[in-house]
């Protein structure tokens, strides 16, 4: 299941790992129910998704900053925050189509990321053929401006998935308990806080 490579049938085939769920009928599309995948592993959908590693716009983050009129959501210090979580690898077979400057760019995070070590087939010729129909190219979709036609990193390690089990719980934290197979029915809060949970069988898992 972390194999890469997988990620277009994974989310298909794994019963065990997909809740399977299922949209409403919807009314635009004749009544029909869509498709709605999650993931019910460890990490929850990071474990069928397509792994795909992607950053906002910096405007975007820009204005969300001035809305809320606080300057910890602004591009410069996100950006700061994501070059923390990265080790990205930014070797690409074929510079032409990715090219992603080191300078924005994390080597020494735990979440590794990386391109694949040869284009999928009919990758580059999608988007050779965006580019011909008028369609700017984007060599790196990360930088802040997500503008144009460019190919997208993962969240993997030689063709693994690195999810945040290999970067945040191995080793496990001292202060970490894992419960599997348990729903969660509330949050618990004291006051804006929030300090533990509540199960469907009515067990509380309160932090310290």
């Amino acid at each position: 299941m972390r194999v890469l490579a997988d990620r277009f049938s994974t989310f298909i085939t794994s019963s065990e790992a997909n809740w399977n769920y299922t949209t409403t009928p919807q009314k635009s599309l004749a009544c029909r129910e869509v498709a709605y995948a999650r993931g019910k592993g460890l990490g929850g959908s990071s474990a069928i998704n397509f792994a795909c590693w992607t950053r906002g716009p910096k405007d975007d983050f820009d204005r969300w900053s001035s809305l809320v009129a606080d300057d910890a959501f602004s591009w410069q210090n996100v950006h700061r925050t994501y070059k923390d979580i990265e080790s990205f690898d930014i070797k690409v077979p074929d510079a032409g189509y990715a090219n992603p400057l080191a300078e924005n760019h994390g080597t020494s995070g735990p979440v590794k990321i990386e391109f694949a070590k040869s284009w999928e087939k009919g990758l580059t010729d999608i988007v050779d053929a965006c580019n011909e129909y008028g369609l700017g190219r984007n060599n790196d979709i990360n930088s802040g401006n997500p503008i144009g036609i460019g190919i997208c990193p993962s969240t993997a390690h030689k063709s693994v998935r690195w999810t945040a089990a290999s970067a945040y719980l191995e080793p496990a934290p001292s202060n970490l308990t894992i419960k599997t197979g348990v729903a969660i029915a509330r949050v618990i809060f004291e006051d804006q806080r929030a300090v533990g949970v509540q199960t469907l069988d009515n067990e509380q898992c309160e932090s310290c």
